[in-house]
C-alpha cells in the first residue's frame, strides 16, 4: 500500500485510499485481468511538459474516465537527472536557484508526489497531487516577461485549487525537504527506461515509450481495448495553431491558468524554452548538475524541454 502523501495527518482519514474503485482494482487483479501501467516525468520547468499535462493528462483526471477503469495506474513525478552522470544532481532540490532551473522548481511537486512512486489506481488523495503539480508546472513555466508568478502564495493557491492538504509538514518539506530514497531510485529506474533523444515529458505505457505529440487519449485507449469511458471522454489539445486554440480551452478553473500558459508561448515567442545539457561546473557554491540551454522559437512540440 502506498504510504500517506506528505503533509498528511497520522491517523487522519485518506479520501479515496479505500475507495470502492480502489477496491475494484484489486478485485480486476484478483480476476487475472492485466492492469494497464501510465508512467509520466515531466520536466518541473519545462514548457513542453506544461503544455502536455494541462492539454493531455489533466482531462482524464476524472471519475468520467480514470474512475471508470480500474485497470489503469499511473505514476506521475517531476524528473530532474543529469545526462552528464545519469543522476540527480547533488544540490537538488536547490532553493537558490527558484524559477531558473528543474532543480530550482523542484521542491514544490516533489513534495507533493515522492510519496507516490509505486503505481495507484485511481483515488481522490492521489489526483488532487497530480492537479497541484499541473498547476505548479504551469506557474513555473510563466515566461519571460512573465504573465504568471511563482511564490510561496502561488503554491498554495495552486493546493487549494486542488484540493490538496497544505499544512505545516508540506510546507516545511517545500523549504527544506529532500529527496525521498525511494524516490531517488524511481528517478533512476525510469532512466534507464527513458531511450536516447526524445525529450520531456517521458510517457510511458505498459514499459513502452509514447509520443508526447500526439494525445495521449488516442494513444492508451487502443491498448486498453477501447473501453466505453474512451467513447465518452473528449480532450482539446492546446498549442496547435497557436493563440487562437485558447478559444477551445476546457472548462472549468483550469482554463485561464492554461490560456495563460498558451498566451505566455505564443507572446515570448517560446524564449522559455530550455534543454538539459551536460555541464562540467555549476556554480560557486560547486553543484553539478544541469546547464540551461535555450533553443529557438521552432515549434514547441520538437523542441527539448
Amino acid at each position: 500500500a502506498p504510504a500517506p502523501p506528505s503533509g498528511a495527518r497520522r491517523g487522519a482519514a485518506m479520501p479515496g485510499f479505500a475507495s470502492a474503485r480502489g477496491l475494484a482494482a484489486l478485485a480486476l487483479l484478483a480476476r487475472g485481468a492485466s492492469a494497464n501501467l501510465l508512467e509520466v516525468y515531466y520536466g518541473p520547468y519545462c514548457p513542453n511538459s506544461a503544455n502536455w499535462m494541462g492539454s493531455y493528462l489533466q482531462p482524464l483526471l476524472t471519475p468520467q474516465f480514470w474512475g471508470q477503469l480500474p485497470q489503469l495506474q499511473m505514476v506521475v513525478l517531476p524528473y530532474a537527472m543529469d545526462p552528464a552522470t545519469g543522476q540527480m544532481p547533488a544540490q537538488c532540490p536547490n532553493r537558490a536557484e527558484n524559477n531558473m532551473s528543474p532543480c530550482g522548481t523542484l521542491a514544490a511537486p516533489m513534495c507533493a508526489l515522492q510519496q507516490f512512486t509505486a503505481p495507484q489506481p485511481y483515488s481522490a488523495a492521489f489526483v488532487q497531487r497530480v492537479n497541484f503539480a499541473i498547476c505548479d508546472v504551469t506557474h513555473a513555466n510563466h515566461g519571460r516577461p512573465a504573465m504568471l508568478t511563482h511564490t510561496p502564495n502561488d503554491m498554495a493557491v495552486c493546493a487549494q485549487q486542488s484540493q490538496m492538504p497544505w499544512d505545516a509538514n508540506i510546507q516545511g518539506c517545500v523549504a527544506n525537504g529532500m529527496p525521498t530514497p525511494q524516490y531517488m531510485a524511481k528517478m533512476a529506474q525510469a532512466n534507464g527506461k527513458i531511450p536516447p533523444g526524445v525529450t520531456a515529458p517521458f510517457i510511458l505505457f505498459d514499459g513502452a515509450p509514447l509520443s508526447n505529440t500526439e494525445p495521449l487519449l488516442q494513444q492508451i485507449c487502443p491498448k486498453m481495448g477501447n473501453p466505453p469511458a474512451c467513447a465518452a471522454a473528449g480532450v482539446t489539445r492546446l498549442y496547435d495553431g497557436g493563440a487562437a486554440a485558447v478559444g477551445a480551452l476546457p472548462s472549468g478553473q483550469w482554463a485561464a491558468l492554461i490560456a495563460a500558459g498558451a498566451v505566455v508561448s505564443a507572446a515570448a515567442g517560446l524564449a522559455a524554452l530550455w534543454r538539459y545539457s551536460p555541464s562540467k561546473k555549476r556554480s560557486a557554491q560547486g553543484a553539478q548538475g544541469l546547464e540551461f540551454a535555450a533553443v529557438g522559437s521552432e515549434p514547441l512540440d520538437t523542441q527539448d524541454a
